[in-house]
């Protein structure tokens, strides 16, 4: 049988250990018989068709028949399959290339693939060996049939299309299916960073979640997120739990998530906390969740000379801060009697009850006695200490400086409900 062109190829998947090899075709029991002249009745051609995974070529083997001389040499290329019939179509990658002079008998030649070329799933392909300067190198062929079972469908011998009933190739295909898909994982847990990045949460508190594959693209909430005054508890597939409770998110990425804890969690104590990303849900990290856990805003953009300062406003705008402390923000310190605005996250709960997860669209008051001292002198007033209408989880204070020596490093401290802050912050006062 001239068409059975005995060629042995083995294409395997570059992927890690782990992975289970499939076999796309299996031959390799036929006997070898004799061979054929690529040069005289190529080029040679042998399809396979992948499973139901997509895959990596990686190495393709073939079994040549040459004498050790020759000026010729073969080349072997990865194909895609014609549509409108069962033949090679177009290049896809060169496997590589075999002088004559360097097969020398029956030789199983290796052609590992330099760069891995992706395979598709459920999708038929070509090994295709062509000749140059008159190659005599040959293939080996059987005239069995004795394989152990996975058939190849079709050959290419002389220019014609062969089903590969009987005398088959003898041959073997096999790949490893790529990796399972990245695993989402949490690592750790914060109160929001620009609050004080404290290390328990509290109901109704900012969070940062951080980690690997949490997310399948990068974006904060927007409106169209919403329903009416309704905070979103998912944003692209990607939700939070927090006790067995919805959190609401508002920043996705695969390396962080921002969420704001739900009100009705219980407090005290450790609660298991999960991401899921589509189907796949992290394993629980608990996190300890208080009644309260308050940070007033204070990023590392008002970090000067080492020194962190409050973010605090006066009406027009401007920032309560050391004059021209920071390049492009326009800053002044503040006088006594000052009414200046702070602004603060995990204050706990307010009067008139609003949950989190909420746009807040009245004034309200905390439950808990708030103090806010410049140096150990208590401001003079607090006119407004609660959440900020317009935000979601945002609480506002409106303080009154007291009368306090001139100072570029007024330490600013704050106790709620008799415990004291844990952040370490400065504003600015002159007369």
């Amino acid at each position: 049988m001239k068409y059975s062109v005995l060629m042995l190829v083995w294409a395997a998947l570059s992927a890690p250990a782990f992975s289970t090899t499939l076999v796309f075709y299996d031959a390799t029991a036929d006997a070898i018989d004799t061979f054929d002249s690529i040069g005289q009745f190529g080029p040679f051609a042998f399809s396979f068709t992948t499973g139901s995974t997509s895959s990596t070529l990686a190495d393709v083997k073939v079994n040549l028949h040459g004498n050790g001389s020759g000026t010729g040499s073969v080349t072997v290329a990865l194909y895609s399959n014609n549509p409108n019939g069962p033949r090679p179509a177009s290049a896809l990658a060169v496997l590589g290339t075999v002088s004559d002079s360097s097969i020398a008998g029956d030789t199983l030649q290796d052609f590992p693939v330099a760069s891995p070329v992706a395979l598709s799933a459920g999708t038929r392909y070509w090994i295709v060996l062509s000749t140059t300067n008159g190659s005599a190198l040959g293939f080996n062929w059987s005239e069995t049939n004795a394989g152990t079972g996975v058939t190849a469908e079709f050959n290419i011998y002389d220019g014609k299309t062969y089903a590969n009933s009987t005398g088959p190739f003898i041959g073997y295909v096999a790949a490893n299916p790529p990796p399972p898909p990245p695993v989402t994982s949490v690592t750790g847990v914060v109160s929001a960073s620009s609050f004080g990045e404290l290390p328990n949460v509290a109901p109704g508190g900012w969070i940062e979640i951080y980690g690997s594959n949490l997310a399948p693209d990068t974006r904060p909430w927007n409106g169209t997120d919403f329903a009416g005054n309704n905070a979103p508890t998912m944003l692209d597939s990607v939700s939070v739990t927090i006790g067995g409770q919805n959190a609401f998110v508002d920043y996705i990425s695969p390396g962080q998530v921002n969420a704001q804890v739900p009100s009705n969690v219980s407090t005290g104590g450790m609660l298991p906390l999960v991401v899921t990303n589509g189907d796949d849900a992290s394993q629980p990290l608990n996190v300890n969740v208080q009644p309260t856990e308050a940070g007033l805003l204070a990023p590392l953009s008002f970090k000067i000379s080492g020194n962190q300062y409050v973010v605090a406003l006066f009406s027009d705008g401007s920032y309560v801060l050391p004059a021209g402390a920071i390049p492009g923000v326009t800053s002044r310190p503040a006088h006594p009697g000052d009414e200046i605005v702070m602004y603060g996250v995990g204050f706990g709960p307010v009067t008139p009850e609003i949950s989190a997860g909420v746009i807040v669209t009245q004034t309200n008051k905390l439950t808990l006695p708030l103090q806010i001292l410049f140096g150990q002198t208590p401001a003079q007033s607090i006119p407004y200490a609660g959440l900020s209408p317009n935000y979601v989880g945002l609480y506002q204070f409106n303080v009154v400086v007291p009368a306090v020596p001139d100072s570029d490093l007024v330490p600013l401290t704050f106790n709620l409900g008799g415990v004291a802050g844990a952040q370490t912050l400065f504003t600015a006062v002159e007369q």
